[in-house]
């Protein structure tokens, strides 16, 4: 719920509430636009949160004042600012407890037509956390991550046909796999991922549970054919993976996954259900096939 001019400064709060069958959360934040300048605001913003996956459990306790300034009639922005995250969480039987302080780094660059159904434009974002335990002096690591997708009008008349591409690659360094918490790692698999493999699944697992890893690919493709004003199709191609360390390790290469999918395009955006199998399928861990049901497309 947003609730804009809050203190009659030009403000907005926000309360949010998530239940999901991998998170349920508690949220508040207060965003003062015009801070100092008119291309600027500050945010104040807290989120408690109970999340249950097939990687890990764990209880967060996560705050952060960030900065934000605004570039230009397009999404441009760069952000800046302080944050700590309490995290304790359970994996394959090991329980890690963290207090982590952080300064993150964001900047985006969006010129997209439409955040659920673009047809055009490009979106590149880029984020750098160093982190620092304030318990345990001996752990600092550093996360790198960046996402890169555009979009294509192949044809313009019926059916319109738009490609879209996406590749995303993270990278932790300063610190083993281990001794990094299980939710900050990175894992790869699911809708948003590399669909055909369940998610968060790819990678390395230890007593049936994915652990998750240093650094992460992922690569997509997509055409979608909008037929008409309400319904589309689309046919895609997946690949990712996460490795151990920092550096890929590509004598492990990539796991491929492909399907098709249905578009039913709503005032709010199209919603979607894609059926996608595993190239790479794995005995005892990855289903013949996936499907996945969401408002928005894929990426």
């Amino acid at each position: 719920m947003l609730q804009p001019d809050f203190l009659h400064h030009g403000e907005r709060a926000h309360v949010g509430l998530v239940f999901s069958e991998i998170e349920g959360s508690a949220s508040a934040g207060l965003e003062r636009f015009n801070f100092f300048r008119i291309d600027q605001s500050v945010a104040l913003n807290l989120r408690a949160a109970r999340e249950t996956t097939d990687a890990y459990d764990a209880d967060k306790l996560d705050t952060a004042v960030t900065a934000t300034r605004y570039f230009g009639l397009t999404n441009k922005l760069l952000r800046a600012g302080l944050a700590y995250g309490y995290s304790d969480s359970l994996q394959a039987g090991v329980e890690t407890i963290a207090q982590l302080a952080s300064i993150p780094l964001d900047g985006v660059w969006d010129t997209r037509d439409d955040l659920l159904d673009p047809s055009r434009g490009y979106q590149l974002v880029g984020q750098f956390r160093p982190y620092a335990d304030v318990v345990n002096d001996e752990l600092r690591f550093q996360s790198f991550f960046g996402d890169a997708r555009t979009y294509v009008r192949i044809r313009h008349s019926k059916p319109r046909i738009i490609w879209a591409i996406r590749g995303a690659s993270g990278v932790l360094t300063g610190a083993d796999r281990y001794d990094i918490p299980p939710d900050i790692r990175f894992y790869a698999g699911g809708g948003g991922s590399v669909r055909g493999y369940a998610y968060q699944s790819l990678g390395d697992h230890v007593g049936g549970q994915p652990v998750g890893g240093n650094s992460l690919i992922e690569l997509s493709n997509e055409l979608r054919f909008k037929l008409g004003k309400t319904w589309g199709v689309v046919a895609f191609v997946d690949g990712g993976n996460v490795f151990a360390t920092s550096t890929p390790d590509w004598e492990e290469g990539l796991s491929w996954g492909g399907g098709v999918g249905i578009r039913y395009h709503t005032p709010i955006g199209p919603v979607r259900a894609d059926v996608a199998v595993p190239v790479d399928r794995r005995e005892d861990i990855d289903e013949t096939y996936q499907f996945y049901i969401s408002l928005g497309q894929a990426f």
